[in-house]
Order: structure tokens, then sequence, then C-alpha cells
């Protein structure tokens, strides 16, 4: 006579495939977290206040062929930019990031009056106090005796269906990066 055997299925645990939709979960739980995140982290480091730039202008003497010049003071960075006539229309947003440092996000009005969604869109400087040394962080522009100013440019197009816009915005911000040079120390 044959054995017997009891073929009752005990198995305990879960399947592959009820792992495999945990693991999905989760990652789109997470990485709406990250967005969410992102966003939330984005608003809080835009403008709390939006100041239009002052602007003086300084005009050289007839001897000198350099066009007009105009002076913005940022005094929440404790510096002055000298741009040309071209960005006469400067404007930015001062504020402070996550690590409590000032930053300035730059735009003009002709930009913004093409696309509102390009305001603060010609980049960034920030104020960090202490000696430059971070090669991997935002670009050095000016370092000073107790703080340095760094630069963050905006990577993307400004407006989702303005071409006009688009080009205005990398015309503006490559005059304005050729400006950094001309950064002082406010008095």
């Amino acid at each position: 006579m044959g054995k017997i055997s009891n073929n009752t299925n005990n198995n305990k645990g879960f399947t592959l495939v009820e792992v495999l939709l945990l693991i999905v979960v989760l990652i789109l739980v997470g990485g709406l977290g990250y967005l969410g995140y992102k966003q939330v982290n984005k608003k809080s480091t835009t403008s709390t206040s939006t100041t239009t730039a002052t602007t003086t202008k300084t005009t050289t003497p007839a001897t000198t062929p350099t066009p007009n010049q105009n002076i913005v003071k940022i005094p929440e960075l404790g510096i002055q930019i000298t741009v040309p006539d071209s960005l006469k229309d400067l404007t930015y947003s001062a504020a402070k990031n996550e690590s409590g440092e000032a930053i300035a996000n730059f735009s003009t009005t002709s930009l913004t009056n093409l696309d509102a969604a390009c305001s603060g869109q010609l980049g960034t400087l920030t104020q960090i106090k202490g000696q430059y040394g971070a090669p991997e962080g935002p670009g050095l522009v000016k370092q000073f005796s107790t703080f340095y100013i760094a630069y963050d440019t905006s990577m993307s197009q400004c407006s989702m269906d303005n071409a006009d816009a688009n080009a205005l915005q990398l015309r503006q911000s490559t005059v304005l990066r050729s400006a950094y040079p001309s950064i002082t120390q406010l008095p």
C-alpha cells in the first residue's frame, strides 16, 4: 500500500507579485512626495518682497565712447552692479534661501511683460558668508572680505509658448552675466 500524503499548502508570506506591487506603490508615493517638496521649497525661496531695482544713470565723458551705464544697488546683498542700457529695466526680488542666505532673483520689466512666467528667470545672485571654497556649488562672482557673491543661472526656458520671451531671456541673461565683473561692495 502506498503512503497517504497530506498536501495542504501552508505557505506564509507574500507572493512576488505582491512585493513588486508594494515597491511600485512606494516609488510612486516617494516620487510624488519629492516633487511636492521641491515645489514648496521653490516657493519658499522665491520672492518675499519684489523690488524694482534702483538705477542711477551715469554718463561718461564725451572723450570715452562707452555707452551710458546704470548702477543697480542691491542692499539686501550689500552690492551694486553696473549694467548696460539694454538692462536698464532690470528688476530683482530679494529673499532668504533655506540656509538663511540673502538671494536676489533677476528679471526685467520687458521680459515679464512678454510672459509673466519669465519673472525672476535671468539668474540668481547669493551672498554667502566666508570664503569661497565649494567648486561643486554655484559659481563665484566676487570675493569680499567677509562674504562672497555666487551666481546660479536658470537652465530652462521661461516660457512654454512664447519664443520671443525665450530669446529675450537668453540675450538678457548673457548680458547680465557679462556685467558681473562690475559688482562692487556698497559703501
